[in-house]
């Protein structure tokens, strides 16, 4: 498995240096979204009883639950609030997992409600956990030698011929963006070495 090495190493909220990522969750109830995360993941949340927001600290990343509101004067024309359908989503969040069924069991017996059983696909398996606000979260896993460079690329090929194809994307521009990188340098390669399919 590819791994990428990050300078910063120490991820704190706020940053002492550098700087650290952090999704905000537009929430009903910052005390049940941070009990929610808290129980389910097994996560540290910070926020305090004056209705502050709620920082919760997962893996390499941060999660900020705070309620909605209208408008202020550095986002004039948006107002923030919960899902209104949470069956029509624009983003969600994504966790790998080193064990699925592990993974599964456990976050399932501390109260996640997964929206199906668990469904092997496009050479992982997952399944999607529902929030309190209605959210979803994906949970999955890649199959072993999904991650090899051979089959990255032939997925990759596929992809964007299918792209192609609907008119999405032109794959021939040079700067065309990736999502896939390797570290083997050869004329299949798709990562910073410059060389696209």
């Amino acid at each position: 498995m590819n791994q990428v090495q990050v300078e910063q190493r120490n991820y704190q909220m706020p940053p002492q240096d550098g700087f650290t990522v952090a999704h905000f969750l537009t929430v009903a109830d910052i005390e049940r979204s941070a009990r929610f995360y808290e129980t389910v993941f097994g996560i540290l949340s910070r926020g305090d009883s004056s209705g502050a927001p709620g920082y919760i600290e997962m893996a390499n990343t941060w999660l900020i639950v705070n309620v909605g509101g209208g408008p202020t004067p550095d986002k004039p024309s948006v107002t923030l609030s919960v899902p209104a359908d949470p069956d029509s989503v624009s983003s969600f969040m994504n966790i790998r997992v080193a064990d699925f069924q592990a993974c599964y069991e456990l976050w399932r017996s501390r109260g996640a409600e997964f929206i199906t059983e668990p469904k092997d696909k496009y050479g992982e398996t997952r399944c999607y956990i529902r929030d309190p606000d209605g959210y979803i979260i994906e949970v999955g896993q890649s199959k072993p030698g999904f991650a090899d460079h051979e089959l990255l690329a032939d997925v990759w090929k596929a992809a964007n011929n299918k792209a192609r194809e609907m008119g999405w994307i032109d794959v021939k521009e040079p700067d065309a963006p990736s999502f896939v990188h390797c570290q083997k340098d050869d004329d299949r390669c798709l990562g910073p070495c410059g060389r696209f399919l």
